[in-house]
Formats: structure tokens, sequence, C-alpha cells
């Protein structure tokens, strides 16, 4: 992701027993707003690995 902007933090976290289309979360903290936009802009319904990408601020 640091192609849209330098990341300052990046959580990944596992949820237990969910299905696997929504077992894993990614958290990203970008260093600049319109870098986050962008990111989300761009990736948000995007396959990867098999998977849709939901990309969203939180």
């Amino acid at each position: 992701c640091e192609k849209y902007g330098k990341v300052g933090k990046c959580v990944i976290f596992e949820i237990p027993g969910a299905p696997d289309d929504e077992a894993v979360r990614i958290f990203l903290e970008f260093e600049r707003v319109e870098s986050a936009i962008k990111a989300v802009v761009d990736l948000n319904g995007r396959y990867f690995g098999g998977r849709v990408v939901k990309a969203c601020f939180y």
C-alpha cells in the first residue's frame, strides 16, 4: 500500500470462526489523508488473493 503514500501503522487482525471472506481485517494508518483517500478509492472492490477487498474509513 505504500504506493499510495507513507504508511504509519499496519495492524492485521484475524477473527476466529468468521466466514473466510470476513476472517481477516487489515487496518492501515497513512501519514497523509490524501494517501488514505486514494487507497480507499483504488482498493475498494478489487480482488486480492481470491477475495474482494472492502476498503473504508473508520
